[in-house]
C-alpha cells in the first residue's frame, strides 16, 4: 500500500491553450496535497493562458532547462514521472527514468497512436511502469497494431470540473437568445474536418432551420476556414471567435444549445465532456472514442463519420425539439458527473501509481547501441485509500490485504474457485470502509482448472466487527440455493457465495458483472426496469427464508428519532419542523395494520440492483430479516424520489417509474400492501431529510426534501 505524494509531469509544451485536460489534472493533484514538478520541453507558444494555470500556481512548479532536468529530478525525489502524449515527452521520461531510477508511466491520446506513434510504441509502453488509453477504442488499437499487452494498459479517460463546467439554469445569456447555438470547440486542423461543419450549416440554412454556430479555436486552418464561411455567406451565422480563455469556452457551452464536432477521429474529446458537464447535448460522428462517451438517443446522437446528411439530420432533430434537448442534456450532464468529472479520473491515476509502485518495476536493458529488451515481472497490486488496515476493530484486515497471506488462504479456503488447480492472485482493492464496524475487499484472480480455459474473476471479501463470516455465507447461500442460482430461468438471481475465510474472518462472494440500475432507471427503459425489480423483490418475499432477525415499525421509527436528533443537534433552526415532522411519521406508522412478516432485503434501493441484460443480480444482504415486505418497495420508490429531486431539481421526474413498481408490485402481492409501500416510502424520505445533512452535495436538497414529507402527511 503506498501513498502517492509527489509525481513529477514530463510535457512537450506547457501551458498549452488546447490542452486543458492536462491543467485540469495538474490542478486537481496540488487540490489534493500531491506535491507536483513539471519538466516542459519546450516553453509556451501563446501569450494567452487558462485561468487554472494562475489559480492552481503551476507555473511556479514548471522549469525549461532539458539540460537539467535529471539533476532537479534527484533533487526533487519524485514516486514517479508521468507524461503525456506517447511522443516526445514519453521518450524524454524513458530517458530520466534510465538515468535516475525512477519508475515512468505515460498516457496516449489520438494522433500519438493512430498518426504519428513512435517507431519505439511498444518498446515504450513494455518498459513503462502502465501505459494509460483515454478510450477502450485505443487501449484495442494498440494491442492489436502494437502488440502491446492488455494487461499493461489501464483506461482512464480525461475529465473535467464538474463543479465548474455546470448548468445555468435559466441564465440571463440564454433567456436572451431565442435563436438556438451550435458550438463547436476544436482545433482548426485538418483531422477535425470542419468544413463538413460548414456544409452542414449551409444544409440547415436550406432547410429553414433557424440557429448560429460558433467554431471556437485555432489552428493552421483557421484562415482557410474562416475564407470558406464567407464564400459559403455564413458570415452572419457562423462566428470564429478563435482560441479562447477557459473561462470564456464555458460561457460558450452554457449558452448553447448543441454541441458538435465533425471529426475524421478523436481519442476520447474533453470538448463533449465539458458539454454534457454543462448539460448541452452532443451531435458527434462514431469514430474513436466517442461512441464510449456520446450515448446514441441518450445523451446526444451518434452521427455517420463523414456524412453530411447524417450531421444535418441530427442536428436539425435537436434545434427542432426543445424538450429532447432538455432530456439528452439532462442525462448528458448526469453521465458526466459519473463517469468523466477530474476527480473520478484523478482517483484512478492515483489508484494505477500505487499499484505501479507495488510491483516489480519491467527492467529496461537498453543501452546507447541497442534496443531495449523488456522483463514484465506480474506482481500483486494492493490498494488501501481508506487506511482500514490500521483499523483496531477489525484487525484481520491487515492479513487480509497481506498479498501472501491472502493468496494462500483463497487458494485453502475456495476450493470450488480452481479445485486441484492453480488460484493465482493478481490484485487487492479494499473499495469500503467504515471505520470500526466493516470493511469489503475486492480481490482479482485468475484461476487454472485443469482442462478448463483460464477464468479470470473478482471475488468480493466482507469483515464485519465481531462476526466470524459464517452467518453472512450462510445467508447468501440460503438464498442461492432457494432459486436465484446464477442460471435461475427467470433471470433473478445473487452473487454465488464461495466461502469463509476464517483466519481473516470474512465471507466470500463472486462479483458480477452488469450495471447498477440507478441510471438506467432514468432511461428510455427505466419503467420496464422498474416493474422487473418489483417482480425480482417479490420472489425474494415469496421465498419465505428463514431469519433470526427482525425489523418492526417500532424499528424504523427509533431509527428515523436518533437521525432527527442528531440533525436538530448539528442545525438548531429545523428543530421544530423536524419534531411536527416526527410527529407525524409516528401517526402515520400507528395507522399502518400489522403486516405479514417475512424475509425481506431492508436497505433496498436503485444500487443494490445490478442489470446485466435479461438478467437481475440483488446485491447486498447485510440487513436481511424478517420484516414488512412493503419496506423493501417504499425504500426502493423513496430514494428513486430523492434522486429524481436531487439530479432533475423536480421529485415528480421519475414518477412514472415509480408507480410502475409500485402497480406491479401490488399485482403480485396483493391490493393491501399498498398502503404499507406508501408510507415506507415516506418515511424513506424523511430519513432522507437528515441524509442530505451528511453530504456536502445534497445539502441543498434538504429544505425541499423537508417540505416534500410535510406535504405528503398533510
Amino acid at each position: 500500500m503506498t501513498n502517492i505524494k509527489r509525481i513529477a509531469y514530463v510535457l512537450h509544451i506547457f501551458p498549452k491553450l488546447s490542452e486543458t485536460f492536462v491543467a485540469g489534472e495538474l490542478a486537481e493533484l496540488r487540490r489534493r496535497g500531491i506535491e507536483l514538478l513539471i519538466l516542459s520541453l519546450l516553453p509556451p507558444r501563446e501569450e494567452l493562458q487558462h485561468e487554472i494555470i494562475r489559480r492552481a500556481g503551476l507555473a511556479d512548479i514548471t522549469t525549461y532547462d532539458v539540460t537539467k532536468f535529471a539533476d532537479v529530478i534527484r533533487k526533487f525525489k519524485p514516486q514517479l514521472l508521468h507524461a503525456h502524449f506517447a511522443t516526445e515527452a514519453t521518450a524524454k521520461a524513458r530517458e530520466l527514468s534510465l538515468q535516475t531510477g525512477v519508475p515512468f508511466t505515460f498516457t496516449a491520446h489520438g494522433y500519438d497512436i493512430h498518426r504519428k506513434p513512435p517507431a519505439d510504441f511498444r518498446e515504450r509502453a513494455l518498459v513503462a511502469g502502465a501505459v494509460v488509453m483515454v478510450s477502450e477504442a485505443n487501449a484495442g488499437y494498440v494491442a492489436k497494431t502494437f502488440g502491446v499487452p492488455r494487461t499493461h494498459v489501464r483506461v482512464i479517460p480525461c475529465g473535467v470540473d464538474t463543479s465548474s463546467f455546470c448548468p445555468v439554469a435559466a441564465s440571463a445569456e440564454k433567456l436572451a437568445v431565442s435563436v438556438p447555438w451550435i458550438v463547436c470547440v476544436a482545433r482548426h486542423v485538418a483531422v477535425k474536418n470542419l468544413g463538413l461543419l460548414l456544409d452542414a450549416c449551409v444544409e440547415l440554412r436550406w432547410r429553414g432551420v433557424k440557429f448560429r454556430c460558433a467554431m471556437i479555436g485555432d489552428g493552421s486552418l483557421h484562415e482557410e476556414l474562416k475564407r470558406t464561411r464567407d464564400e459559403l455567406k455564413l458570415s452572419d451565422i457562423v462566428e470564429m471567435p478563435g482560441a479562447l480563455e477557459q473561462s470564456d469556452v464555458l460561457r460558450w457551452w452554457q449558452r448553447a444549445a448543441v454541441g458538435v464536432l465533425s471529426s475524421e477521429n478523436e481519442g476520447m474529446p474533453v470538448c463533449l465532456m465539458e458539454a454534457g458537464a454543462c448539460g448541452v447535448p452532443v451531435v458527434a460522428p462514431a469514430v474513436g472514442g466517442i461512441p464510449e462517451l456520446v450515448q446514441d438517443g441518450s445523451t446526444g446522437f451518434l452521427a455517420k463519420p463523414n456524412d453530411l446528411n447524417s450531421l444535418a439530420d441530427a442536428l436539425e432533430r435537436l434545434l427542432r425539439d426543445d424538450v429532447l434537448r432538455k432530456r439528452m442534456g439532462e442525462a448528458a450532464r448526469l453521465r458526466a458527473e459519473e463517469m468523466f468529472s477530474v476527480r473520478h479520473q484523478v482517483d484512478r491515476l492515483l489508484e494505477l501509481w500505487s499499484e505501479v509502485l507495488l510491483s516489480p518495476y519491467p527492467v529496461d536493458d537498453r543501452n546507447e547501441a541497442g534496443a531495449s529488451q523488456t522483463v514484465a515481472l506480474r506482481r500483486v497490486a494492493v490498494m488501501d485509500t481508506f487506511s482500514a488496515a490500521v483499523d483496531e476493530s477489525l484487525p484481520t484486515v491487515a492479513v487480509a490485504i497481506d498479498p501472501e497471506q491472502a493468496a494462500a488462504e483463497l487458494k485453502r479456503h475456495l476450493p470450488r474457485l480452481s479445485g486441484e488447480g492453480r488460484l493465482k492472485l493478481k490484485a487487492i482493492r479494499v473499495i469500503r470502509h467504515k471505520p470500526g464496524k466493516r470493511c469489503v475487499i475486492e480481490y482479482e484472480v485468475k484461476s487454472k482448472k485443469p482442462n478448463y480455459p483460464d477464468e479470470l474473476m473478482t471475488i468480493i471479501g466482507k469483515i464485519r466487527a465481531r462476526r466470524s463470516g459464517n452467518e453472512g455465507f450462510r445467508q447468501l447461500e440460503m438464498i442461492w440455493n432457494a432459486g436465484f442460482d446464477g442460471n435461475s430461468a427467470d433471470g433473478i438471481s445473487v452473487p454465488e457465495p464461495v466461502g469463509v475465510i476464517s483466519e481473516f474472518k470474512m465471507w466470500c462472494q463472486r462479483k458480477v458483472t452488469g450495471e447498477v440500475s440507478t441510471r438506467l432507471l432514468a432511461g428510455e427503459n427505466g419503467v420496464a426496469i422498474a416493474r422487473r425489480i418489483a417482480e425480482a423483490i417479490h420472489k425474494l418475499h415469496r421465498a419465505d427464508l428463514p431469519t433470526d432477525r427482525v425489523h418492526t415499525m417500532a424499528d424504523e421509527l427509533r431509527i428515523l428519532r436518533e437521525c432527527f436528533a442528531g440533525m436538530s443537534a448539528q442545525m438548531p433552526k429545523w428543530t421544530g419542523r423536524l419534531a411536527k415532522l416526527m410527529v407525524g411519521c409516528e401517526k402515520l406508522g400507528a395507522s399502518l395494520a400489522t403486516p405479514k412478516a417475512c424475509g425481506i432485503h431492508r436497505d433496498f434501493y436503485s444500487s443494490q440492483v445490478i442489470v446485466d441484460g435479461a438478467r437481475l443480480w440483488l446485491i447486498d444482504f447485510d440487513c436481511f430479516c424478517s420484516g414488512d415486505p412493503g419496506l423493501d418497495v417504499g425504500n426502493f420508490i423513496g430514494h428513486v424520489t430523492e434522486q429524481a429531486l436531487r439530479e432533475h431539481g423536480n421529485a415528480a421526474a421519475l414518477y412514472a417509474v415509480e408507480r410502475a413498481m409500485e402497480d406491479r408490485f401490488v399485482e403480485l402481492s396483493g391490493e393491501q400492501v399498498r398502503a404499507s409501500v406508501r408510507t415506507y416510502t415516506t418515511l424513506t424520505l424523511a430519513r432522507h431529510v437528515y441524509l442530505s445533512t451528511q453530504f456536502q452535495e445534497r445539502i441543498h436538497t434538504t429544505e425541499r426534501l423537508l417540505e416534500l414529507c410535510e406535504q405528503q402527511l398533510d
